[in-house]
């Protein structure tokens, strides 16, 4: 792909598709690294290859989840990489950091992609065994493909989640499964995220009651990110191992959602859907 990415440029510097990745900036990582600082760990976040040595370095013999759950979030504070067109950006901004290379492009599957597609038919004519495509000498329409290309994966990626949502349902409907996750966030509105590896689910769990006041039902420490519940003393922290719950609670007009239920520490609270909010009940929180 770098290879390639190189040959295309050379012939064609202002019309050669390319993968772009900028580097993210640094308030992307704030919250990441405020929760590391909570349990007394750090990471560099200087360039990819301080970064990476960063994560590898993160360990809690504990609870092993810990380090691929510490790169879900890292991962998650990138900025997402593109396709474009090489005569819209200097050749600085090529870079693609999570690659750590200055260049790069998609060459490799040209049956599932369709962006390799036009690598190939510029790489051919840049070895001269085909003539370049008529429309592949403007740098507009090849900003209007690198822009379509964009777009199509990003709806390929929301079709993916919303299938994972559909078969995860499916899949715990008439089933009560008892799981370890691990806490990946915690909220001063009395809310936690926990993280299912064992089914790479995630959900949401408000430990304050409707109708209750959150400075009633929970305190915050900012700096340890921990709540603590006051009606029963537990607290949770980030990324503290705990135990739920998963079942499909089914809803109005044939809808089922999956449930995720806090079990230990034991709250007596909050189902909560998937990524959802909060709803009505007392017990279930509602996606």
């Amino acid at each position: 792909n770098i290879t390639v990415a190189k040959r295309i440029v050379s012939r064609f510097p202002r019309c050669s598709i390319l993968r772009r990745h900028p580097p993210p900036l640094s308030s992307m990582f704030d919250e990441f690294s405020a929760a590391l600082k909570a349990v007394g760990l750090s990471v560099k976040v200087d360039t990819s290859k301080a970064l990476a040595d960063s994560l590898d370095s993160l360990a809690r013999p504990e609870t092993p989840f810990f380090n691929k759950l510490v790169r879900i979030l890292a991962t998650r504070c990138m900025q997402q990489a593109k396709y474009f067109c090489s005569g819209e950006f200097t050749p600085d901004e090529y870079l693609h950091y999570g690659l750590a290379t200055p260049i790069y492009t998609h060459f490799t599957s040209p049956i599932r992609r369709y962006a390799d597609v036009i690598v190939h038919r510029l790489l051919a004519a840049a070895e001269d065994i085909d003539p370049l495509p008529e429309e592949y000498e403007n740098k507009e329409s090849m900003r209007k493909i690198s822009d379509n290309l964009n777009t199509r994966h990003h709806n390929a990626q929301l079709a993916g989640f919303a299938s994972v949502s559909l078969y995860t349902v499916i899949f715990f409907r008439n089933k009560s499964v008892d799981a370890l996750a691990m806490v990946s966030k915690v909220q001063e509105t009395g809310k936690i995220v926990v993280f299912v590896p064992e089914y790479g689910i995630e959900g949401k769990i408000n430990l304050v009651d409707d109708g209750e006041e959150v400075d009633t039902a929970v305190s915050f420490d900012s700096e340890k990110l921990t709540l603590v519940h006051k009606r029963s003393g537990s607290k949770v922290t980030i990324f503290d191992q705990v135990k739920v719950n998963l079942s499909v609670e089914k809803r109005t007009g044939r809808r089922e959602k999956l449930v995720v239920e806090l079990l230990e520490p034991n709250i007596r609270r909050a189902k909560r859907n998937l990524n959802g909010s909060a709803g009505k009940s007392v017990k279930k929180q509602k996606k």
